[in-house]
């Protein structure tokens, strides 16, 4: 049961995730201070704004599918005696921390163009 829980929840978020990233990659969000990669060089300039978050809407969706993916991938884990449920937990956790500390960094990395 605990196991089509965290499955169904890794699939919600990689939804969310892309969810969220559409508008951002089509540039439908404007300059605010609540929905976006939201820093000062970014809020100062709307060119810059649209421009970064374009480029950190696209990797969010692909962390969006790579959560998704990975989460039908690793599901057979979670039969493994002593890995089980945990196991699955732990594998989708490390790989949707990383992923969204690279493109923090990875679109840091690409402000400084700005």
């Amino acid at each position: 049961m605990m196991v089509i829980v965290l499955f169904t929840t890794y699939l919600l978020i990689s939804g969310l995730f892309i969810g969220l990233a559409v508008p951002l990659v089509q540039g439908r969000v404007k300059p605010n201070p609540w929905y976006g990669f939201r820093v000062r060089k970014t809020l100062e300039n709307p060119d810059t704004w649209y421009a970064v978050n374009a480029y950190f809407g696209r990797r969010f969706a692909v962390v969006g599918l790579l959560v998704a993916v990975s989460g039908v991938m690793l599901l057979p884990l979670a039969l493994i005696p002593h890995v089980g449920a945990i196991g699955y937990m732990m594998a989708e956790h490390t790989l949707l921390i990383f992923s969204l500390i690279w493109i923090t960094v990875d679109t840091f990395r690409y402000l400084r163009k700005y």
